[in-house]
């Protein structure tokens, strides 16, 4: 794989490398569902049994769902869409796509198990944490990014915004990690699929930078980030002068 000369993957000695152990960890590539952040999301409410002696299926309407809005409490006996109070069915448009795993750190209670069983599932079952890739090419099937807005990410101008180049079998030339698209999936073997490839332990030191900087708002002066900042800077002062 031949990244730009001017991505901070050069930089590196390897950037991606194959994932011998299989498992999930951080730092591997894996494709899962993630939910589309620009959209109203809408609620599915069930409105009766599709047969009245069968609870596995259910009637629904789906509306749009509003935190201001007071929604009333369907308490049907359909055992298919059972909610409490204050839940609802959530719909959002979702797009199966590359993710990078950035931490799968299992809940660890230190509690008995009887007494971890006394707590609800949700509370104690662990979670992934991923950042998506889009596709950055505008080659008329996507969207994708301007040349001149794909080279400022790539010369680490946008804190939220990470330039890479992925070991799948793609026809995307460029793909854009999204920091600020961060979110959870869940840790069941059906929310992701593995790629087989992850970054390697010099690669994700380069992600990690990147994304305490997205989060804090700072690099560290003696960081390979902001070492290649000045080495970028230095290179289009050259151009300049000698133009």
């Amino acid at each position: 794989m031949s990244f730009p000369e001017d991505s901070i993957q050069i930089l590196s000695e390897s950037w991606w490398e194959k994932d011998k152990e299989k498992t999930i960890q951080r730092g591997c590539l894996v494709w899962a569902y993630v939910a589309y952040p620009d959209q109203e999301p809408l609620v599915i409410e069930p409105t009766g049994r599709k047969e009245p002696r069968e609870h596995g299926g259910a009637h629904v309407t789906i509306n749009k769902l509003s935190i201001s809005a007071r929604r009333p409490f369907h308490d049907l006996p359909t055992a298919a869409l059972s909610l409490d109070k204050r839940e609802c069915w959530a719909g959002y448009r979702a797009k199966k796509r590359p993710c990078l795993v950035l931490s799968c750190q299992p809940l660890v209670t230190g509690l008995a198990k009887a007494r971890e069983k006394q707590m609800a599932k949700h509370l104690r079952t662990s979670t992934i944490l991923v950042a998506p890739y889009y596709g950055g090419d505008q080659d008329g099937s996507r969207g994708g990014f301007p040349e001149e807005f794909l080279e400022q990410i790539r010369h680490a101008r946008c804190p939220q915004l990470f330039f890479d180049q992925l070991p799948t079998d793609s026809k995307v030339n460029s793909s854009i990690m999204r920091f600020d698209h961060m979110q959870t999936i869940g840790s069941h073997y059906n929310s992701y699929e593995l790629t087989g490839y992850k970054l390697t332990e010099e690669a994700l030191s380069v992600v990690d930078e990147w994304l305490d900087w997205f989060i804090k708002g700072g690099l560290p002066s003696d960081g390979i980030v902001i070492s290649y900042q000045d080495l970028i800077r230095e290179c289009i002062l050259d151009v300049v002068e000698k133009n």
